[in-house]
């Protein structure tokens, strides 16, 4: 498993056992990308494809993913989109 499927499966088992409160009005558009990113590795796109139709590189995603998983409503939000 490589460094970053590593990391998106963290934060979403983060986000299953920490996701509560208010829902978010607007997810951040950071969390529009992280999620299209997950979502199409999941769906088979390799990271590489995934990544580089966001724009964005492998520690640009990483440090999004930190940052939404520290905020409670762009975890929501995040979860939201993942279908969880």
């Amino acid at each position: 498993m490589s460094r970053l499927t590593t990391a998106l499966a963290a934060l979403s088992l983060s986000l299953l056992i920490a996701c509560g409160g208010e829902e978010s009005a607007q997810p951040s558009d950071d969390v529009s990308r992280a999620a299209r990113v997950a979502l199409a590795i999941q769906s088979g796109t390799p990271e590489a494809d995934a990544l580089k139709a966001e724009g964005l590189t492998a520690e640009q995603l990483d440090g999004m993913l930190y940052d939404i998983a520290s905020d409670p409503e762009q975890s929501e939000a995040y979860a939201a989109k993942l279908g969880r």
